[in-house]
């Protein structure tokens, strides 16, 4: 009997692993604010599903040895950093306990088996939108440090979450997915069919307000983007325990969005007042107001302000900004400016670090961005054809 229950043993430890992987990133995701947007077992046609909560799909699939997966989106982070790692984290550390339980247990074959489903999910690989938690975590500390840039493996990532969340019928980690793509190809230039209608989760009305009025400026219509601004701060005005007053993420966004748009719209005055309101704030928030203060300095500073805040913008420009494309234009236009009141050093300085954002995002665009990517700096004077 020991022997034929043996093969069925070493049988459920890949599932086992796999499972308690997704439980130790779902629960590190909740310990650090993330939303877990879907969690189910198996893979294949869904029989079952059930919504749990405000926002985590629960379903379940014919193929159960397959494991478990937990879908989980930063909807009201920008700068996951060291809680992406942190989740990516959890999951290894949950499969190295159950490791270490079949060692204690003296189950020497399954615990070689344990040890090699251990070594590949740690061992750091990509094979298209789908990675190695070892890679993931090697990479968390980096790879959204661009905000929503579609580098080659952010692309395919995005596209394979969006797909899988969409068919496990996910409202919330599908309506993610499709706002983070359309940011991506909006940096590109590109206007995506967007829905205008406000998302039903609260929690991605940020994301979708920055998001339209980034697609109205790209389409050239700074008015629409002002009155999508303008729409947000009324419907959030008065409300008790708002999002605009509670969540930093929320409104940073919004003066985010309307500095640039009043930068526009040729209102520096304006622009300075927006860009008032974020003082204080910290993250990938803050870096992307130092781009927009040295492009309001640009339309009306002095030339010590300018070189000032093109130092510091070169400094932190490779730690993440909201939108690289614009940090790389602004960049140039400021070593232009340098060029011309003759402080050559510094100039020399800036257009470095322009240089080395624009390799940095053409190399690691995807294959179907990089020709669209190179347009949009061509467009803008930024390379060369």
């Amino acid at each position: 009997m020991e022997e034929m229950t043996a093969p069925l043993h070493l049988l459920l430890i890949v599932p086992a692993l796999l499972s308690a992987r997704a439980a130790g990133q779902a629960l590190v995701a909740w310990l650090v604010g993330y939303r877990v947007t879907s969690f189910g077992v198996g893979t294949g046609r869904i029989w079952y599903r059930r919504p749990i909560g405000r926002s985590t799909m629960l379903y379940l699939s014919p193929w159960l040895l397959t494991g478990a997966r937990c879908g989980i989106a930063p909807v009201d982070r920008l700068d996951p950093g060291r809680r992406a790692a942190a989740i990516t984290g959890g999951g290894l550390l949950a499969m190295l306990s159950l490791f270490g339980g079949l060692v204690l247990l003296g189950a020497d074959t399954a615990g070689l088996v344990a040890l090699l489903v251990l070594a590949l999910c740690t061992l750091p690989w990509r094979l298209g939108g789908v990675a190695s938690d070892g890679w993931l975590l090697m990479t968390s500390l980096g790879i959204d440090r661009i905000g929503a840039w579609p580098g080659a493996a952010r692309r395919a990532m995005m596209e394979r979450f969006s797909a899988i969340e969409a068919g496990v019928g996910s409202p919330l980690g599908s309506a993610y997915g499709r706002l983070v793509l359309a940011w991506m190809d909006l940096q590109l230039g590109r206007s995506p069919s967007l829905p205008l209608a406000p998302p039903a989760d609260p929690r991605l009305q940020p994301l979708h307000e920055y998001v339209i009025a980034n697609w109205h400026l790209v389409a050239r219509r700074p008015l629409a983007a002002l009155r999508t601004i303008r729409d947000a701060w009324e419907r959030e005005e008065g409300r008790h325990n708002s999002l605009l007053h509670n969540n930093l993420l929320h409104s940073g966004l919004l003066h985010i969005a309307e500095a640039r748009t009043w930068l526009r719209l040729d209102e520096p005055a304006a622009a300075h007042r927006a860009l008032s309101a974020l003082v204080g704030v910290r993250g990938v928030l803050a870096r992307e107001a130092t781009v927009l203060r040295l492009e309001l300095a640009l339309a009306w500073g002095s030339v010590r302000e300018i070189n000032a805040l093109a130092q510091r913008v070169g400094e932190i420009v490779g730690a993440g900004v909201l939108e690289p494309v614009n940090a790389v234009g602004v960049l140039r236009r400021a070593a232009e400016v340098l060029h011309e009141a003759g402080r050559q050093a510094s100039s020399l300085s800036v257009q470095g670090s322009a240089a080395r954002l624009t390799r940095a995002l053409l190399a690691s665009a995807a294959p179907v961005d990089r020709l669209d990517l190179a347009a949009a700096l061509e467009e803008r004077g930024l390379i060369r054809a």
